[in-house]
């Protein structure tokens, strides 16, 4: 990024002499692959045994350890449009964006309960233009948006599913009913419909247009059949992303399953350009459909999800899609066409169509660049499962993708420069797990489908890279609360992801970005929630300090190869030292072969490793991690790369991986193909494999992500840390104390006090996802003599965020309030404000959990006016949850609700200094803090972010510079 060099060299010399930096009554602490205090805060950190990083390095006893960088979202400020709220209305956003002013926002609703279909423009409360799209029963009560247009036709029905706007032009993918030669009404086809907003406030008649028919797809009579999906059309597309304002944009979309039984699908790009200087002279060019009908008869599960285009040479276009063809056939394609101008050069309209064109000589495509469909053993194919990627935007860079995927733990991930249409695609993990992988598991200890999906993403400037951007997050549908459990992602460059709005609707709600904001409809669940909005959230990017439990190594020489599948080999190995050789830890090395030509069977099962010789004994969690390295080629490896399922069992599964009581899973883990060390963790809880006597021993069952699939890789044993009270009768491992650390600060003068705390749920942790616990300790407030806490604690289980009162060494059970409703999840921030006033004893706290409103509980607890510890644990230290602690304050006042709440959505909470000017914070304001602020602002450090935004630009100096000048 662009970086400004400092204009006033002369001011340095004239403060070398030092200005004593302005002491501060709030005092502040930051975490970022380091600990940073304000004077008056003392932060203590211990560890009796030495422990791993995120990256699998060694961290001596007593040293710290800070996740990779991590992105946290402020608490969202949620409007509720008027109106909008019913129970069992479904009412969804559908696009958001600017009219051709480039300023004035603009945002699509469809209330498919009522039958509108309106377009919003400027503020909550501006223009609305509805429209009555309610089914005739001449038309079998089928929607039809071209109700109320001139191009109303008696033998067509088109029902919106998916839009977007595009600097005043709106364009809406349709499913078309239409009557078949017999009379009967059949969804056959799909279209696309078109309005220049300019015109709205003309004649209804004028607003949305028929511009372009499919042919008909099939004889299929059912109206709920999909064609046209929700997420097919992903957004405009501009060739050049210079941040201008558009002159052309393009739409790449898909109909999702173009024949019955959901075994087909299709894509197709339309150019619209501007036909004049005025910005609303838009018009809208023909559609061409790109080569390649997909079909497999007969098998239900052939589907074409959204596509994405960029340029492509110097004149050209690319188009990236993604096919759906069941979990071991997903692939993505690309075509691509050398001069974007003769896109549909050749092509003849499509009988019994509408202006839309196949054939033509000029694309090239598809071609398979990452998956495969057909013969597994045919070398020609790639060597993996393909990414179902669902969602699709223009990426970070110029001709890159950031795209939700469907079906992994990996939901958000990043294309590399696709400028030469490369033969063969690495995704880049965005956000979810980027180094160790989350395997959640039910209460009983069963497994959990843990698979994430984002459904939607957006870019709020698809002409630019320096855009925002929004997902939609979902669990697994088998979760029981896979509802409560959404969230709206939050990008602000497309390479750093975090949750930023718990909305509660399910996976098929559209987020979209319009004026600033983010609004979400409602999918009419009986939960009455309405449209919304909230503001674009505030945000911190750091390495947050890592805080967790101890525990015994699972690890030990007792691991050995277990039963492999039929001509698989499973061999202990000794791996020499090398970048190549070991991964940075490491225990027990395995070697997995799996040669298809000998195995037959079509299983994926490969093999399994006898970990430890007795079933571990405890109540607390588990965190196990391997390190998978897929050999290359001339290491006797395949080509291409590979996926991989793990699961720990403590019983007899016969090789498979049916349900049978198991802890902890891992499906579809994708190792690249580049020769590097990929980390994947385990968590699990202990206690459900207690009473298991079928095989009275712990086990690592490892089977590829396709049937037969060829493959040779490495596999190396490692523990991480793991529960406190774990306990392995005979295990020769290395016991650790756990992870402690505290704040302490001088009481204040009149015992009131302000605590805010930022930090975040770790993706290997113990929310609703992975195990279910009751009342773990976030962070306590303790009295100077140790009798008298506050303590913030997590409670899953009963979705709540409590306020509990602690006296002499136990809760008073009569002292407890709860905010209710938090939905607990892997990555969630959790942003708590805790304030005490002395003279009445009572203590308020607000908080946060993932995107949640704020909500607010309070009790009364005399006493802890002498409060000077902040302690990340229980009062006591010995019960300590799992944490990412990004920073805080503390205040010698009591803020009113206001201020706090300010603080958990401004994020102001963790500022990264209260003098930047200070840089080496030693107190005073000198030529070495401008020496030391200058070598780190050219070399784009982090530590020169003086207004933590997570990134190091001209305003980092404006802010320094000003604090500098000033002395303070």
């Amino acid at each position: 990024m662009a970086r400004k060099r400092c204009a006033f060299l002369g001011c340095l010399l004239a403060l070398s002499a030092g200005v004593s930096a302005t002491a501060q009554g709030v005092r502040s602490f930051w975490f970022d692959n380091g600990a940073t205090t304000d004077a008056g805060l003392t932060w203590s950190f211990e560890r009796a045994s030495p422990s791993i990083d995120i990256d699998g390095a060694v961290v001596p006893a007593g040293s710290a350890r800070f996740a990779t960088r991590t992105l946290l979202c402020g608490a969202p400020s949620v409007t509720t449009v008027a109106g909008t709220t019913n129970p069992v209305m479904g009412i969804h956003t559908y696009a958001g964006g600017v009219l051709a002013d480039n300023t004035t926002p603009a945002w699509i609703i469809y209330n498919t309960t009522q039958g509108k279909f309106e377009v919003h423009t400027g503020s909550v409360g501006g223009a609305v233009y509805s429209c009555n799209v309610v089914g005739s029963a001449a038309k079998g009560n089928t929607p039809d948006l071209l109700k109320e247009s001139v191009d109303a036709n008696a033998n067509e029905a088109w029902t919106p599913r998916s839009a977007t706007i595009c600097h005043g032009f709106a364009v809406v993918l349709c499913n078309v009913s239409t009557k078949n030669s017999s009379g009967v009404w059949q969804l056959n086809r799909i279209g696309i419909a078109v309005c220049n907003l300019a015109n709205l406030p003309g004649a209804k008649s004028l607003w949305w247009r028929r511009h372009a028919l499919s042919d008909r797809l099939s004889e299929r009579s059912d109206n709920n059949y999909m064609y046209g999906a929700g997420w097919a059309l992903s957004g405009w597309w501009v060739r050049e992303r210079n941040g201008e304002p558009p002159t052309e944009f393009w739409i790449a979309a898909a109909d999702y399953r173009a024949f019955p039984s959901k075994d087909g699908g299709l894509y197709f790009v339309m150019p619209v350009r501007r036909s004049g200087a005025t910005a609303s002279d838009w018009v809208a060019n023909k559609v061409y459909e790109l080569p390649g009908r997909f079909s497999r008869p007969n098998q239900n599960v052939t589907h074409a999800h959204a596509a994405g285009l960029c340029a492509y040479g110097a004149a050209g276009l690319l188009v990236l899609a993604a096919r759906g063809d069941s979990l071991f056939n997903n692939c993505n394609y690309t075509w691509t066409i050398d001069d974007a101008t003769n896109y549909r050069a050749g092509a003849a309209a499509r009988a019994d169509s509408y202006e839309w064109y196949a054939g033509g000589p000029g694309w090239s495509g598809p071609k398979l660049v990452h998956g495969f469909v057909g013969n597994p053993d045919d070398p020609v194919q790639l060597r993996r499962s393909g990414n179902q990627w669902i969602g699709i935007a223009p990426g970070p860079t110029d001709r890159t993708f950031v795209v939700g995927l469907d079906e992994v733990h990996q939901p958000m991930a990043l294309t590399p420069d696709m400028s030469g249409d490369p033969d063969e695609l690495d995704y880049r993990s965005a956000y979810g797990i980027t180094r160790t992988m989350v395997v959640p598991t039910h209460t009983d200890g069963s497994a959990v489908p843990g698979r994430f999906l984002s459904f939607h993403v957006q870019a709020s400037r698809a002409n630019g890279t320096d855009t925002e951007y929004v997902a939609q997050l979902s669990p697994s549908q088998l979760d029981p609360e896979r509802v409560l459990n959404q969230r709206v992602l939050f990008s602000p460059d497309g390479e750093n992801w975090g949750q930023m709005w718990a909305h509660r609707e399910n996976e098929q709600t559209r987020a979209v970005i319009a004026g600033g904001k983010v609004w979400v409809g409602s999918a009419g669940q009986n939960l009455g929630l309405g449209v919304r909005s909230t503001p674009l959230p505030a945000t911190r990017l750091a390495r947050p300090l890592v805080i967790e439990p101890g525990g015994t190594n699972l690890v030990s020489a007792f691991a050995s190869a277990g039963d492999p599948a039929p001509g698989v080999t499973v061999v202990p190995v000794t791996l020499p030292d090398g970048a190549s050789g070991k991964p940075p830890a490491n225990g027990p090395a395995f070697l997995f072969i799996n040669a298809p030509a000998s195995n037959t069977t079509a299983v994926s099962y490969l093999g399994s490793i006898v970990l430890a010789p007795s079933v571990p004994t405890g109540t607390s969690t588990m965190t196990f991690r391997v390190w998978v390295r897929n050999l290359p080629a001339a290491e006797q490896g395949v080509a291409g790369s590979l996926s991989l399922k793990l699961r720990l069992r403590s019983t007899d599964m016969n090789g498979t991986f049916g349900s049978t009581r198991v802890s902890g899973y891992a499906p579809q883990i994708e190792i690249p193909s580049s020769g590097d060390w990929v980390p994947i963790t385990l968590t699990t809880n202990v206690e459900a494999w207690g009473g298991q006597a079928t095989k009275p021993w712990i086990e690592l069952l490892v089977s590829t992500g396709s049937f037969a699939n060829p493959c040779a890789f490495h596999l190396v044993l490692e523990s991480v840390n793991q529960g406190s009270t774990l306990m392995f009768p005979g295990d020769a491992g290395v016991s650790g104390a756990g992870e402690r650390t505290s704040l302490e600060f001088e009481p204040s003068a009149t015992g009131d006090f302000t605590a805010l705390v930022a930090a975040m749920e770790p993706w290997n942790s113990w929310g609703t996802f992975s195990i279910e616990l009751e009342d773990r300790p976030l962070f306590s407030l303790v009295s100077q003599d140790g009798t008298r806490a506050a303590v913030v604690t997590a409670d899953p289980t009963n979705k709540t965020l409590r306020l509990r009162s602690w006296v002499d060494g136990q809760y008073e059970a009569h002292n407890v309030a709860s905010i209710a409703n938090i939905y607990w999840m892997q990555g969630s921030p959790i942003l708590c404000g805790l304030t005490y006033q002395a003279s009445t004893g009572v203590v308020r706290l607000r908080g946060s959990v993932g995107g949640n409103e704020i909500g607010g509980a309070q009790i009364v607890a005399p006493g802890l006016g002498t409060t000077d510890r902040l302690m990340f644990s229980d009062p006591m230290g010995k019960v300590v949850t799992p944490l990412y602690v990004f920073g805080g304050k503390i205040d010698s006042t009591a803020w009113d609700t206001g201020t706090v709440d300010a603080a958990l959505r401004s994020l102001d909470m963790i500022p990264k200094g209260t003098c930047p000017g200070d840089f080496n914070r030693d107190g005073f304001v000198n030529g070495n803090d401008y020496d030391l602020f200058a070598e780190a602002f050219d070399a784009g450090d982090a530590a020169a972010d003086v207004d933590g935004d997570g990134y190091v630009n001209g305003d980092d100096y404006d802010a320094f510079a000003a604090s500098f000048d000033a002395g303070c």
